[in-house]
């Protein structure tokens, strides 16, 4: 019964360990690893979410683009139209990627700049349209059920509509090209795991003519010259717009009750109880973001710890004048090494929490090199991404990565006691003793003493350009950052949240990733 009782987890296990480690008054300590709060942030932003769930709310699109800019895929063509012709395409959902399936092909006689498209939905009567532009290209979602009817007219001058917004017709509004049926054959069919269902199958079953082949999404087949539907159900939202902004404001109204952001404060901020009714002390928690993490935004991470504590937003001035949010000031002294900045303006002006080294926000030094030593097993260096390196705001390597990653002057390696309740800038310098004391780079002794359960956020740097949770150790890296990691995490829980060893040991933490660290066993 004495045993203390953690919780841990990556990615979707980092989310439940937030909440768990907040509503479980078993539990001492948390450590997620790339968890988030303000779940309709990860959705929006995560790698994993835009094909699977948001391209179905935008969808089915109707897109135009030059046949000669659709590339095959695999070998494998993905296009019947002439190099010249336009490409009329549906842009789906297909679990989790997006697909693209051909409708026509236009000449750009038919299809060129400066023209009106109306897509109607004639079995629910939606109606959306557009402008073309360059080389005949548009975009037109449309709100549809599976199998809905659908009709492309295009008028052969720009602005043919009252408003793009109801797509009234003028009435001068010359008609063009129009589509209505399925006109192209897909260039390759994939097979169904039902034998009955085919392209000859679905042929025989329409009052098609001639069989030219099908499209095909999924195990549905339309024949060439079938009735144009849609091969999807789908919102038909626009990107950007006041109704998918409400949409996502909605969703997250939905998810408040279980989102780890509103649980984050639970940790010490705000009192809690045990199922007895009897108030619970303060529990540890650390997040354990990974740099430029596409799967769960960075910026997610940041924020639980923020609502957390764990993250000052606020300058020092703030826990006196305004004591109720004195937890979210910045000590003095950590905002003068900051030069006059709050941690997060640190983190925004970085662009740390943006995490996108696609952006080309920042590069590595000109000693930028990959994470790698030579041996017998290890006979082939990877190739670091220098150009575009991510800032590595902790820099827990300490150059051993060879990454020679852009960094700050001073790391913020945030961490503060969960133990102290601010209410002045006293309290404020207290409640901050771990960082405080455990100063970067600093001699151990004097440093913080591990007595406390703690509130942190860690940004560890697996590689320049960010990726998703650290995996296994790897005896070809120089710096084996897992292993260093790994460490750092055990030993937090195993001191019941109270000792971060950077911290409590700034100058000889590095024996982590050595396991050479006084508390390893000979």
């Amino acid at each position: 019964p004495s045993v203390a009782i953690a919780t841990s987890g990556n990615s979707f296990g980092g989310i439940l360990a937030m909440v768990h480690g907040a509503v479980d008054h078993n539990v001492s300590v948390a450590a997620p690893i790339s968890g988030g709060g303000g779940l309709t942030d990860v959705a929006t932003r995560s790698s994993l979410v835009p094909d699977s769930v948001i391209q179905q709310v935008l969808s089915p699109l109707v897109v135009a683009v030059p046949a000669s800019s659709v590339a095959p895929r695999n070998d494998d063509a993905r296009t019947r139209c002439a190099g010249d012709q336009r490409s009329v395409r549906f842009v789906v959902n297909d679990l989790t990627s997006s697909r693209e399936i051909e409708i026509a092909c236009l000449t750009p006689g038919e299809l060129d700049a400066g023209r009106t498209v109306v897509l109607t939905n004639t079995t629910n009567g939606e109606k959306r349209c557009a402008r073309t532009a360059d080389d005949g290209r548009f975009r037109v979602p449309v709100p549809a059920s599976a199998g809905d009817r659908l009709d492309v007219q295009i008028y052969d001058r720009a602005d043919a509509v009252v408003s793009y917004k109801g797509c009234e017709l003028r009435p001068d509004a010359p008609p063009g090209r129009r589509i209505r049926t399925f006109e192209q054959a897909a260039t390759r069919v994939s097979p169904v795991a039902d034998e009955k269902v085919t392209c000859d199958a679905a042929f025989e079953a329409s009052d098609v003519d001639e069989n030219r082949g099908c499209a095909q999404y999924r195990d549905r087949f339309f024949p060439v010259g079938s009735p144009l539907v849609a091969p999807q159900e789908g919102l038909g939202l626009h990107r950007q717009s006041p109704e998918m902004r409400r949409l996502f404001t909605l969703t997250q109204a939905a998810l408040d009750t279980a989102d780890p952001i509103n649980f984050a404060p639970y940790y010490a901020l705000r009192p809690a109880t045990d199922p007895r009714g009897q108030p619970l002390g303060p529990r540890a928690v650390i997040e354990w973001n990974t740099a430029g993490d596409p799967s769960v935004p960075v910026g997610t991470g940041y924020a639980f710890a923020r609502a957390a504590g764990a993250v000052p937003f606020l300058p020092p001035s703030f826990a006196s004048t305004y004591p109720e949010w004195a937890d979210y000031a910045t000590p003095q002294a950590l905002y003068d090494s900051l030069g006059g900045k709050t941690p997060e303006d640190v983190l925004v002006e970085q662009f740390v929490v943006e995490g996108l080294s696609r952006m080309g926000r920042s590069r590595a030094g000109a000693s930028c090199a990959a994470n790698y030593v030579a041996s017998q097993v290890c006979t082939s260096a990877p190739t670091p991404k220098c150009d575009r390196a991510l800032v590595d705001v902790d820099w827990l390597a300490e150059g051993k990565d060879r990454y020679d990653a852009p960094r700050l002057p001073t790391p913020l390696r945030l961490a503060r006691s969960a133990s102290v309740k601010v209410t002045d800038a006293s309290s404020l310098t207290d409640a901050w003793r771990p960082r405080l004391t455990g100063v970067p780079f600093g001699p151990d002794e004097g440093a913080w003493e591990a007595s406390e359960p703690l509130l942190g956020i860690v940004n560890t740097y697996i590689r320049p350009e960010g990726v998703h949770v650290w995996v296994n150790g790897d005896p070809c890296k120089a710096f084996d950052d897992a292993v260093y990691y790994d460490h750092a995490l055990v030993r937090f829980i195993a001191t019941r949240g109270k000792d971060l060893y950077f911290l409590s040991h700034p100058r000889t933490h590095a024996c982590l990733e050595r396991e050479s660290c006084p508390f390893f066993a000979p």
